[in-house]
This record gives structure tokens, sequence and C-alpha cells, in this order.
């Protein structure tokens, strides 16, 4: 289900969600569970100042939004939940209702945003990310946190789209980001602190300064790392900083290969005393450290890698410095640094994919199931392969999930591949294993493995009591291959059939008896620690001399090739050719055996050693002690002579203070007859004072009388004081009431000056345009006054005319 409107959000994010009920949050709720911001608060405001526009998303009730106005940035805050954003009503108008995917913010507008345990929510996280690149200004900061799935376990039904960090940190670098990391308070909290271009002096102080477990510019015991493909940072079990970092019994550090070649990485560990430590990558131990100095050589694949340093049970170790560098290698070198076994495995099958591919260009799309930790990377580069397994691992190759229900269309890949799986189900899950890899295959399904038969059994029953009896602990995968049983090669083959395979074909690997004997020798090699370095050694010498594939009559491993359309006539001869190709290269085991013997008596000549070295420790113990027990002696005696004197001495002392006390004593006997003259005369003033109290007594009853008629006038005041209170109390009512109606009358007052203001401008502008009707008038009348006297000259003047002819018609008439 893709959530695309807020509707589908509300059920998920609602009051349960903040209470406990779906989430990991406390059921007092989220307020009482937030974190605080208060350091990255500090450190972004000492970089850049306040007044910052700074956008939160997924900020729930506002909590950051807060503490960032509190200092001074303007800042607002986005969700879905609208449950979240009523919870804090004194915040309203800075936060709103958006989806993290499409923003309501202009392009360029922002010079913060922050996404805190917000991208695991989302559904297409990368959208969040491209919106964040978008409404940054250059120069501005991104910070993410989310937890590493590698490391978080607590199930959360809200998270959707967990990733490890080289996920989130590849990402961000597609989009243009320039990056720095940390593992902060807990070792799955990834914090990332994503920089927009260009970057300028204070962008780089930030990014310098965010890639520890503190903000500042201190100098770490990690030193910075000059590979541009590397990434190194402190991860877990390290104590704060104090000049140096110390652990007890293991810390952890995270390595990042962001190229896409193998990097032969050199980890140099500078200590402050002499200890033994094992350096382990990736569950696989690399090297053994004794001294204050030591340094270890490994290859890494691209992706994330753990390196932990591992010291005794409850051992302290001070570390003064730790460096990393890394240089370029390739996959040949790095696979043969793999243990025998899996080197065998792996290489047969990049055989068999290599002659599946012929002469295609495009790379094959290749599925790993239950590949983990996605060794078949190294082998098939050229490929685009995809590892899926219940356990992850910190690649953009890997992918978490079940064999059983693979989350993939029908003839998705072009060959599915399973690698020493089968004999770990079990034997009714199987065949429901073995149809999903049909399912989604479109080509070839390729299995390998060990299949059942009674020299294998033996062979597995003897390393397995072996490995108990030289590490004294059981080997688990072993464990589950004789409570499981080896799946059947004849079975196997059967189903492929009945699912209609058209080509199927059965490739030996590796001798039993070359597997027996040298997985012994790992063993025991690798249980001994001082050995470990000879153990790697001999393991990229077998892995090159050893053949890749074997025909022999007895072998531990095989490979199933199962085509669905047929093979082609090359594929055919070049499958032939691997098949045989053990008879032509016989491998010889004696350059093992004769090594064996060479560790067998170098092992004895280090126990000798050992032996003759404790020897020496113990006589050099035994000798310090004789001399330690030899001074404790002259101490002892010297202590008794002045013992001896100070016995004397008290003796002295003794006689000189019988004396003195006998002086005192006398003293004490005049003073005796003192007091007790004293004594009379206090009885003498003890009768007085007891005629004085009687005269008193007397006295007292009318004192008490008095005193009744006080209290009874007190209780009259408390009830004047308690009627005086009520009162007060109700002219402070009053008088709050009357300050509530003077200030309405005051604003009532304000409103009718600025009424007042109003009518009188409105006044003022109607005098204004009056003065003008009045001289628009005037001129009005003179206009009129001239046109009337110009028609009065008119009239008078025709009056005159008419006149002139009535006399003259008068006349006329006479």
């Amino acid at each position: 289900m893709v959530r695309t409107s807020f509707a589908d959000w509300q059920g998920l994010y609602h009051e349960g969600y903040f209470h406990g009920s779906n989430s990991g949050y406390p059921a007092e709720g989220y307020e009482h569970a937030h974190p605080t911001w208060e350091g990255y608060l500090r450190f972004i405001r000492e970089a850049r100042g306040d007044g910052l526009r700074w956008l939160d998303l997924g900020c729930a009730h506002g909590y950051l939004v807060g503490e960032a106005r509190a200092h001074g940035m303007r800042a607002c805050g986005l969700d879905v939940s609208d449950y979240a954003l009523r919870y804090t009503p004194e915040l309203r108008g800075r936060l709103g209702l958006a989806m993290a995917e499409v923003l309501p913010v202009f392009s360029e507008s922002c010079d913060v945003v922050t996404a805190f345990d917000l991208a695991e929510h989302l559904e297409t996280p990368q959208a969040m990310l491209r919106e964040a690149w978008r409404v940054l200004r250059p120069g501005g900061l991104f910070f993410l946190g989310t937890p590493d799935p590698l490391h978080f376990h607590r199930p959360e039904k809200t998270h959707f789209s967990e990733r490890p960090p080289s996920t989130w940190l590849g990402w961000l670098r597609d989009l243009g980001f320039l990056r720095a990391f940390r593992f902060h308070t807990e070792e799955y909290n990834l914090e990332v602190l994503a920089l927009k271009p260009p970057l300028e002096e204070t962008g780089e102080r930030l990014l310098a300064a965010f890639g520890k477990d503190y903000f500042g510019a201190q100098a770490d015991i990690l030193q910075p790392v000059a590979h541009p493909d590397l990434r190194c940072v402190l991860r877990q079990g390290w104590s704060p900083l104090s000049g140096s970092r110390s652990f007890t019994t293991s810390a952890s550090l995270y390595l990042l290969n962001e190229g896409d070649r193998p990097l032969a990485v050199r980890l140099e560990l500078r200590l402050a005393l002499a200890k033994d430590l094992q350096v382990i990558v990736d569950e696989r131990r690399v090297a053994y450290l004794s001294g204050e100095r030591g340094l270890a050589e490994f290859s890494v694949l691209p992706g994330g890698h753990e390196i932990t340093l591992l010291a005794g049970e409850y051992q302290h170790v001070d570390v003064l410095a730790v460096s990393v560098d890394a240089s370029y290698s390739d996959f040949a070198s790095h696979n043969l640094q793999l243990p025998f076994d899996q080197y065998q495995r792996y290489r047969s099958l990049r055989e068999a994919v290599t002659l599946l591919r012929c002469h295609e260009e495009r790379p094959l799309r290749v599925l790993d199931v239950g590949g983990y930790p996605g060794q078949i990377l190294g082998f098939l580069p050229a490929e685009q392969v995809t590892v899926i397994d219940l356990q992850g691992f910190d690649s953009r190759h890997s992918v978490v999930g079940d064999g059983l229900t693979l989350p993939y269309a029908e003839g998705e890949f072009d060959v599915v591949t399973s690698v020493d799986v089968l004999e770990h189900l079990e034997r009714e899950r199987r065949p429901t294993f073995l149809a999903e890899l049909w399912r989604v295959a479109s080509r070839q399904v390729i299995i390998a493995g060990p299949f059942e038969s009674r020299a294998v059994s033996q062979a597995e029953e003897i390393l397995s009591e072996f490995i108990k009896f030289r590490s004294r602990a059981s080997h688990r995968y072993l464990g589950e291959h004789a409570q499981y049983g080896l799946p059947a090669v004849g079975e196997v083959e059967e189903f492929f059939g009945s699912q209609g395979a058209a080509d199927l074909v059965r490739i030996p690997n590796t001798p039993l008896t070359v597997w027996l004997l040298t997985m012994g020798a790992y063993f025991y090699l690798d249980a001994n620690p001082r050995l470990n370095h000879v153990s790697r050694k001999l393991t990229g010498f077998l892995n090159e001399l050893s053949p890749s594939l074997d025909a022999s009559d007895h072998y531990y491993r095989q490979l199933l090739l199962v085509s669905k359309a047929p093979l082609s006539q090359a594929q055919h001869a070049a499958v032939q050719r691997l098949v045989h190709t053990t008879h032509e290269k016989p491998f010889d085991f004696s350059p093992v055996l004769t090594m064996l013997s060479l560790f067998y008596f170098q092992l004895q000549e280090e126990k000798e050693r050992d032996y003759q070295q404790r020897l020496d420790r113990s006589a050099n113990q035994y000798r310090a002690t004789i001399q330690s027990h030899q001074q404790q002696v002259e101490r002892v005696m010297a202590d008794r002579r002045s013992w001896q004197e100070h016995a004397h001495q008290l003796e002295i002392e003794k006689v000189k203070l019988e004396e003195r006390l006998l002086r005192e004593a006398h003293a004490y006997e005049q003073q005796f007859t003192w007091y007790q003259e004293q004594m009379q005369r206090y009885q003498e003033q003890a009768q007085q004072y007891q005629q004085q109290l009687e005269q008193f007594g007397e006295e007292r009853g009318s004192y008490e009388a008095q005193g009744q008629q006080y209290k009874e006038q007190l209780q009259k005041y408390d009830s004047q004081a308690v009627a005086m209170r009520d009162k007060i109390d109700e002219l402070n009512e009053q008088r709050h009431l009357a300050q509530v109606e003077l200030v309405t009358l005051q604003r009532h007052y304000e409103r009718l000056q600025q009424h007042d203001e109003e009518l009188t401008q409105q006044l003022r502008r109607l005098e204004h345009a009056l003065a003008q009707k009045d001289a628009h008038l005037l001129h009005q009348a003179e206009v009129i006054g001239q046109q009337a006297q110009q028609i009065n000259a008119q009239l008078r003047h025709r009056l005159a005319r008419l006149l002139q002819r009535l006399g003259a018609r008068r006349a006329a008439q006479g």
C-alpha cells in the first residue's frame, strides 16, 4: 500500500502512536520522551549566527521548533499528523500539515532543514531528500537522523524504509551534498550533516566538527582519512574523549568504501600500554595485535563494514591514536583472502555464471539467495547482483527477505543462485524454497552445496569433533547440517525435472580429502591467535594453488546448473571442460601436510619458549618478593628500636604525670570545700526564692483573669480581622473588576479618540470641499451676474427699440 494523502497517514500517527500503542514511545507520551536539540542549536548558532530560516520535517509536537525559536531562529515545522500539530497550541501558526515528499515551500528559501527520525517512516524517502535539496539555499545545512537496521532490532510497525548507512550516504552524495556522519548516543543512531555546495570556511569547520561524538574542533584519536573513497568513524564502546579514549573488552569503528573497487586498508593503533588485541572485520578475524603499536592489513569490498577491536574479557585498553589509510585493490586479490572453503564455492559459481554469459554484452541480472555477507559480489563485479538473506549487510546490493517468499516477479532475474543454503532448511521447506528460485529465474538456477553421502557425513562429523576439541565449542553450521540432514542430489534433480527443466548439469567441487584436511588446518591455525598471520598466508596460497572445480570420485560440494532452455553447444562444451578439469590437474596435498608439520613444530617451540618465559618471569617475581621481604624485615627491626625508645619516654612521662595528678588532687580538695560553702549560701537563697514564689502565686490569679480578658479581646480582633480580610478581598475583586473596566474604558476611549480623529479628518475634508464648493459657487455667481448684466443690457436695448417703434407707430397713427 502506497500512502499518497493525509487521510492515509492519520490512522498511523494519531494519539496511539505518540503514547506507545503502535510505536516505541512510553505510554506517558512523546512529550515525556522527546530528545533535546540544545547541542545542535548551540553548534549551528556559533557557526552561522541566529535568525536562520529553519524548517523541521516530521516536527510532531513541534518541540524542536520551539527550542530553535528560543535560540533566535526563524523556525517552523511540518508534519502529516493533525493530532500532533494540535498538541502545542502555543506554536499555532508555526506548524503546518504537509507531506515531506512534496513540500509547500519555495525553492532555495531555507538555511537549515532537519529530519530527525522521519526518513524511516516514509515509503519514498528519496523524494524527501530531493525536496530538502530543493528548498535549501546554497551553503544550507540538512540534518538527517535515522536508525541503522543492522544494529536496531526493536520492531516498529511504522518503519517502512530502514536502510543501512551506506544507502543514505550514497543517496545524499548522488544529489550533490557534501557529507559528514557519526553514530551518536546509541550504536544504531546514524546522524548525518549534509551541506549544499558551495563549501565555505564555516561549512568546512561544521563538517569537520560534526563527524565525532561531540561538537567541537578538538582533535580526536582517529586521524583524518586521506583516501577519497574511504570514510571512517568511531562507533560503539568508546569512552568520552580526554586526550585519549579507552574501552573495556571491545570497541568498534565503522568503515565505508564509497568507490566501486575493493580497498586494501591499513589500520594502525597506538596504545598507552602493551595489550593483545584481535581485529575483526565483518565477523572475520583478520589480525592479532600485540604490544603498544599494531598494524592490521585487510581488504574490503564497496559498502559499509564493521571493524571490532576485541581485548580479553573485562580488559581495559587506552588508545592514544587510530590511523586508517587505503589504496585501490582488485577483486581477485580480495577474493584470495577468503577462507579456503568460501573461495572454492564462489570461484566455481563464478565460472559457471561466466560460461552462461557466452558473448552476451549486457550484464546478467543475478539473484543470490541466502548469500550473507555478500561474498559473491567480489566474484561477479561485472554483473547486476542482488543478495537477499534473512540478515542484511551494509551494501546497496543487500535486501532483507525470506527465500521461501521472494519479493520478486516471475522471471525477474536471468540467473538465480543459492550456495550452501539448502542444507540449513528443514526437509519439508526445501521444495518451497526450490520452487521460489525456479519462479523468479528466467534462464538458469544454480544450486551449490554438500549433498547426502556416507563419506561427506563422516568428513563433516570428523571436522565437527576436531573443532569442538580445538576450540571447546560446537560449530553452528555443521551442527545444522547434522540436525536437518544433507539434501539428496537425486531429489533436487527430480524436483527441477518435474518443473520442466531443459538441461541439468552436475559439476563437482573440491575433493573431500582436500576439503577435510584444509578445513582442519584452517580451524587449527585460526584457534591460535599467534598463528593468525600464517593462517591468512596459507589461505591465499591454497586458493591460488587449488583447482577451481574437481571431478574426483569423492568430493565435498556439488554445483547443480539447471536451465529452463536447452544450453547451447558452446555452453555444453564449456561445462564439460569444467567437469573434467581435475583429471588433467590433480591436486597434490603434500604441501599442506608438510606445512602442518612445520606449524606443529613451530607451535611446540613456541610452547617451550612460553614455558621458559613463564619460568623466568616466576623467578624474577620470587627474587622481587624475597627482596621485598628483606626490606620489610629491616623496616620492622627499625620500628622495634623506635618503639623501645618510645616506651622509655613513656615511663618518664608517667612519673611526671603522677606528680602532677597529686598536685591537682590537693587543689581539687580546696575547691570542694569552697563549693560546699557556696552550696549552703545557695540553699538560703532558695528559701527566699520560695517565699517570693508564694507571693507571685497570689498575683498569678489576677494575671490569668487579665489573660482571659485579653484572649476574648483577641478573638474579637481575629473575627474583625477575618471580616477585614473578606472586605479587602471584596475590595481587591472590585479593584480587579474596576481595572478590567478601566482597561475596557481605556480601549473604548482609544477607539473614541481614533473615531474622533477620523471624524476630525473627515470634517476637515468636508470643510475643504465646502470651501472649494463656495469658491465654485462664487465664481458661478460672478459668471451669472455678468450674464444677467448682458441680458439686462440686451433687454433695455430691445425695449428702447420697441419704444421707438411704438412711438413711431403712434406718431404715424396720430
